[in-house]
């Protein structure tokens, strides 16, 4: 058994044994009861029935059927604790997606058990799994497009990147419609990728399973509704939440009374009443925000105050960290790293304005706790396991630091300390094809650096060390020696 398979068979097996204990620690359990005791839960389980028993339901117009038709396929084979088996399941793939991400994206061990187990140790995570909630399955499928992208980190115009990646964001949808603005970037992308359409036939089928399932979600909306859209759940948010919050504090009266005084209010006169109350509008968003990111876990209803108390202590640090996170960036520029190549620092920027948008969607609401951002946490730990590498590298010599992710650059093999082999051989994965077009070649600790990059035709690269001396290949293989 490889090194890497080891590490994530002994993270398997520490995964299992910290769920078997925390689950008995918290008394946890798989019934009917605690599966469906929230009220968003009721909600899942409405869908759910619609497809077990066909009864009717008007919850698709805020709750899409991806997550009702998963649930039902798990109920009919084993009711809730097939369900809970389901989501179990789909806690072990997110730390193995976090942890084979994080080592790909740091060239650390260190890194990639720091973040997994931080993963891990997100005791909310944990509860969630015994509750009929999309967070556990969002979260599963957040960290896999998050591994698949740094694995694809610069393959963006690879032929399968952004159908597999649509998909993803299509499942996503179906269960968060947060998710559906960044669905349609994605497919834009994949439609381009379809071209030409000889040899698109990957993009156009993902691209066409795509618009059956979103279709389908629209067809049950506009049955109960009239109108053909994907989800009103930002609508519904927007006006039970945000709109009556701003009420009660610009008026000064009861929650309750809020609400029934705004509840017949069109949108035209929600958003006029709050762009007449922009401080108190603004200051409740941003209120939301910081109690979506320092939530509590509300979850936790256990007779174990301490793990609430250390879910308090975990939001709050991560929420310094989130926080401080520019000011950090500005000093490692300042110190004079090198620029990541354009395949890494893309990926960096992606990830972060996606993480910024998936903050700014939950200032519309309150009382979430800190479940509302949990499917975040594998995107921002691999993407600050990325910048936290750079930073370290900042205080470096400059002749040391690296352009990219270590664990995407091949490691060349040589005959002897300080010979210059004549053809470097690149590792299969992470480290080989893809490290090369990362421009992170190293060899007896000199430094490679990418020049140019062509789709097709040979990778050149120039030799740091000694000016004029290129690298050129295909494949796994590079042939070292001076342009003509």
């Amino acid at each position: 058994m490889s090194k890497v398979r080891l590490q994530h068979a002994l993270l398997l097996g520490i995964s299992m044994v910290f769920y078997a204990w925390a689950t008995h620690w918290l008394g946890i359990s798989f019934n009917s009861t605690d599966f469906w005791t929230t009220p968003d839960s009721q909600t899942y389980k409405s869908t759910m029935d619609w497809w077990l028993k066909d009864e009717p339901t008007t919850c698709f117009q805020t709750r899409p059927w991806g997550y009702g038709a998963i649930l039902a396929l798990a109920f009919f084979l084993g009711q809730e604790g097939a369900c809970g088996f389901l989501q179990f399941a789909c806690w072990l793939g997110t730390l193995q997606f976090i942890f084979w991400a994080v080592r790909s994206a740091t060239s650390s061990l260190k890194a990639a058990w720091v973040c997994t187990l931080l993963m891990m140790l997100n005791l909310t995570f944990v509860v969630l799994t015994a509750h009929g909630l999309t967070e556990v399955l969002t979260t599963f499928l957040v960290a896999a497009g998050t591994a698949w992208s740094v694995r694809a980190v610069a393959g963006f115009r690879h032929p399968v990147f952004w159908p597999v990646l649509l998909l993803l964001l299509c499942t996503l949808t179906l269960l968060r419609p947060v998710f559906e603005p960044l669905m349609w970037v994605c497919a834009g992308f994949t439609l381009r990728a379809a071209w030409p359409l000889s040899r698109g036939w990957f993009s156009l089928g993902a691209l066409a399973l795509c618009t059956w399932a979103i279709g389908y979600q629209m067809h049950l909306v506009e049955a109960q509704t009239g109108h053909y859209k994907i989800s009103f759940i930002g609508e519904r948010t927007f006006g039970w939440f945000l709109v009556p919050q701003t009420y009660m504090h610009a008026k000064g009266i009861a929650l309750d009374a809020a609400k029934q005084a705004v509840q017949d209010w069109s949108k035209e006169q929600q958003i006029l009443f709050l762009l007449r109350h922009p401080i108190t509008t603004l200051t409740c968003y941003y209120e939301n925000i910081i109690e979506s990111i320092k939530g509590l876990a509300n979850l936790l209803y256990t007779n174990k105050p301490i793990s609430r108390s250390w879910m308090s202590f975990l939001n709050g640090l991560l929420y310094r960290v989130h926080l401080f996170l520019p000011l950090v960036l500005l000093w490692a520029w300042r110190a004079g790293w090198q620029r990541p190549e354009p395949g890494v620092w893309r990926w960096w920027l992606v990830g972060y304005v996606i993480w910024l948008y998936m903050v700014a969607t939950s200032g519309i609401s309150f009382w979430q706790g800190d479940r509302l951002l949990l499917p975040l946490w594998p995107l921002f730990l691999v993407v600050y396991g990325g910048y936290g590498l750079l930073v370290a590298a900042a205080r470096q010599s400059p002749k040391s630091r690296p352009l990219g992710f270590p664990a995407l650059m091949g490691v060349g093999s040589h005959d002897a300390p300080g010979f210059l082999p004549h053809v470097v051989s690149l590792p299969k994965g992470p480290g080989g094809l893809c490290g090369l077009l990362l421009g992170g070649l190293q060899v007896n600790e000199r430094k490679w650096v990418m020049d140019t990059q062509h789709q097709s035709g040979p990778l050149l690269f120039h030799f740091t060390g000694q000016p004029g001396l290129v690298a050129q290949g295909y494949g796994q293989h590079v042939q070292l020696g001076h342009p003509a």
